[in-house]
């Protein structure tokens, strides 16, 4: 492309500079040049929509990195509690008072004594688990044979 000055030029500038040499025809009353005038006219409406959606596509940007910052305080302060939660156990073997991160906790919900080296099996007092131990407790009745089979 031949260097005209318009390299940086928005496209309305450029669609508006291309008018002009246009109207420098003197076509204006032909055939071609009414179809020429057409073009530039779309031309022109077309730039419009696009720095339109150029200065939405910004305020979007901008709402964006707010939303992410807002998200990221959000999530500091959620998970600051979250870290600093310490969960304190009396092993059921040797009676010592013990203090775990909740990190330390395992996959099984176990902790290990750190002193007798017990496995401490953590329970969850949640509703939530109600219908297995409906299920647990029609088992009790069952040796390891039958409960293998079901």
């Amino acid at each position: 492309m031949e260097n005209d000055g318009m390299e940086y030029a928005t496209i309305s500038e450029r669609v508006a500079y291309i008018k002009g040499l246009a109207e420098g025809l003197n076509v204006k009353e032909s055939n071609e040049g009414r179809v020429l005038a057409e073009i530039l006219d779309t031309l022109k409406m077309i730039a419009f929509e696009i720095e339109d959606m150029s200065e939405r596509q910004d305020d979007i940007e901008e709402y964006i990195v707010e939303v992410d910052e807002d998200l990221g305080d959000l999530e500091e302060y959620v998970f600051e509690d979250l870290e600093d939660e310490l969960l304190d156990i009396t092993c059921p073997v040797c009676d010592s008072e013990l203090e775990y991160d909740i990190d330390e906790i395992d996959d099984d919900g176990n902790v290990k004594c750190p002193v007798c080296g017990e496995v401490i099996e953590l329970l969850c007092d949640c509703d939530e688990y109600s219908d297995e131990s409906d299920e647990l407790e029609s088992l009790e009745g069952l040796d390891d044979t039958d409960k293998a089979n079901i």
